[in-house]
C-alpha cells in the first residue's frame, strides 16, 4: 500500500420504495389483438386458447416500504399485474419496529390471476434490486429481498473550526497548518460501514476480510479501495430511492461505470460529486475533522485546539479506541511515548462502537480503521483552501485517509493528522463511513 512516508499505516430518512409489477405475455405479449386461436391451445405469444393453457407472467418487479430504525415492518406491498400481492413478511421476525444495524428480508407471495401462470417467471425485483424466487408452484410465488442493514445517521450541525493543528501541538506534521473553515450542516454514519452492510449492498463476494482481521456482521469492512467506496455510496443510494451523488461521464449509474479499477484510471479519478443531492457520500477531508473534534466551547475561533475529539481531548490511551496501545499520546508527557505496561491491544479491527462515541455520537472516529474521504490530497491545499465547504484539491493521484488505525500509534490518531493512498489501494486497515447533505 502506498501511504505518507510518515505513517505506518443507521436514524435514516423514511423512504417510501416505489415498486412496479410488471406482467407480460411470454414471447412479447401473446397473440394480436389479445385474442386466442380457434383450435385450442397457446399460441407462440402466450395467449390463452379456450381449450387452456395459460398466459405466462415471465417478468415481475414489487413495492414495499424499505427498513427504517424506529419504523414499524410494513405489512402490505403495492403493485399492477395479473395477479394478487399476498402480504409482507419479514425475517428475523417479532419485532413491533426496525432496530438499526440490523438487515431485514422482505418475502411476498403473489397469487396468479385465473388464466395466468408465474411457471416461466425468470425476473423478478424488489423496490429495483434482485429478488429470489422461491415455492414456485405456477399459480403462487414468494419473492425475497434483502435490504442493507440501516445506516444510523448522526446530525452535525453547521458551523465553523480551525482545521490543522496548532504549532504547540507535540509531534505534528507541517502539512497540517491551521486555518478557519465553515461548513454547512450534514449527518454522518455513527458507525463505520460494516461487513453485513456492505455484503447487502456490493455481494458476498465482495467481501474480502478474514478472522485475522476481525469478522462478524458488525464488524467493519475492509480490503475497501476508494473506487469500491464511491460505487457502494451510489448503489446504496438508489437502493433507498435517493438520488446518486457521484457520476462518471455524466451518468450516476455505476452499472454504466464499467469494471472497478484495480490501477490509477483517469476516468474514475474524474468522478464528479453533486454535493447537493440526497444520497450518501464520502465526507470531505474538512467535514470528517470537524465531525471528528466534537462539540467543544469556543469553537468558531479558538486556536489552542485539543488533539483528540474523545475523552479529555488531551491524550490517546488504551481503552479510548483500538489502536497500538503500548505507544500512546498525551500531551501531559510531550506527546507518544512507550508504555510497555500497557494492556488492551487487540491486533485487528473490533466490532463497531466498541469504545466511547465523542460528543456527537461518532464512534471510532479514531483508530479501528482508517477512513476514506472523497478529497485528493495535496500537502500544500490548506495554504489555498476555500474557507466555505472545501472538496479538496483537483485531479491528483492520492485520496485523503483520516482516523488511524488498530496497527498505528496514538500520534496517527490525532484528529488534525493527513494521510493518503492511492485509490486503488486494498488494505486491512482501510474502510469508510458515509456522510448525506442536509
Amino acid at each position: 500500500m502506498k501511504m505518507a512516508v510518515k505513517c505506518l499505516g443507521i436514524a435514516v430518512l423514511a423512504v417510501m420504495m416505489v415498486f412496479a409489477l410488471i406482467a407480460c405475455d411470454d414471447g412479447g405479449g401473446g397473440s394480436s389483438g389479445g385474442g386466442s386461436t380457434p383450435g385450442g391451445g397457446s399460441t407462440p405469444g402466450g395467449g390463452t386458447t379456450p381449450g387452456g393453457g395459460n398466459t405466462v407472467i415471465n417478468t415481475a418487479a414489487i413495492v414495499v416500504i424499505a427498513p427504517v430504525k424506529g419504523a414499524a415492518p410494513s405489512t402490505t406491498a403495492t403493485g399492477t399485474g395479473n395477479f394478487t400481492i399476498g402480504t409482507v413478511s419479514w425475517l428475523p421476525p417479532g419485532t413491533s419496529t426496525f432496530l438499526g444495524g440490523t438487515v431485514y428480508t422482505a418475502a411476498v407471495t403473489l397469487t396468479a390471476n385465473s388464466g395466468y401462470t408465474f411457471t416461466g417467471l425468470n425476473s423478478a425485483t424488489i423496490n429495483g434490486q434482485s429478488a429470489a424466487v422461491s415455492n414456485n408452484t405456477g399459480s403462487a410465488v414468494t419473492l425475497s429481498h434483502t435490504f442493507p442493514a440501516t445506516i444510523e445517521m448522526v446530525s452535525i450541525p453547521a458551523g465553523t473550526f480551525m482545521m490543522g493543528s496548532p504549532t504547540s501541538e507535540p509531534r505534528r506534521w507541517d502539512d497540517e497548518t491551521q486555518h478557519s473553515v465553515t461548513l454547512s450542516s450534514f449527518k454522518m454514519s455513527k458507525y463505520q460501514v460494516t461487513q453485513a452492510q456492505y455484503q447487502a449492498v456490493m455481494g458476498a463476494w465482495e467481501d474480502r476480510t478474514t478472522t485475522n482481521g476481525g469478522k462478524g456482521d458488525n464488524f467493519p469492512i475492509y480490503y475497501v479501495i476508494w473506487y469500491d467506496a464511491i460505487v457502494f455510496c451510489n448503489k446504496l443510494s438508489m437502493i433507498e430511492g435517493l438520488n446518486p451523488v457521484y457520476s462518471i461521464n455524466g451518468s450516476t449509474n455505476h452499472a454504466d461505470w464499467g469494471t472497478i479499477p484495480t490501477s490509477i484510471d483517469a476516468t474514475w479519478d474524474a468522478a464528479v460529486m453533486d454535493k447537493s443531492k440526497n444520497g450518501y457520500r464520502l465526507p470531505t477531508e474538512a467535514e470528517w475533522e470537524y465531525a471528528c473534534r466534537g462539540d467543544y466551547p469556543n469553537k468558531a475561533t479558538e486556536t489552542n485546539t485539543k488533539p483528540f475529539g474523545i475523552g479529555d481531548g488531551t491524550k490517546m490511551v488504551s481503552r479510548l479506541a483500538n489502536f497500538a496501545v503500548t505507544y500512546p499520546y498525551d500531551l501531559a508527557r510531550g506527546g507518544p511515548y512507550n508504555d510497555t505496561s500497557a494492556t488492551g491491544y487487540v491486533g485487528k479491527t473490533t466490532a463497531v462502537g466498541s469504545y466511547p462515541a465523542n460528543n456527537y455520537g461518532l464512534y471510532d472516529m479514531h483508530g479501528n480503521l482508517y477512513e476514506w474521504c472523497w478529497d485528493f490530497y495535496d500537502v500544500y491545499y490548506y495554504s489555498s483552501s476555500p474557507a466555505n465547504d472545501p472538496t479538496g484539491a483537483v485531479t491528483l493521484s492520492d485520496r485523503v485517509l483520516r482516523g488511524g488505525s488498530w496497527y498505528n500509534d496514538g500520534r496517527l490518531l490525532r484528529s488534525a493528522r493527513r494521510d493518503y493512498g492511492y485509490p486503488f489501494n486494498r488494505s486491512y486497515y482501510i474502510g469508510f463511513r458515509l456522510v448525506r447533505s442536509n
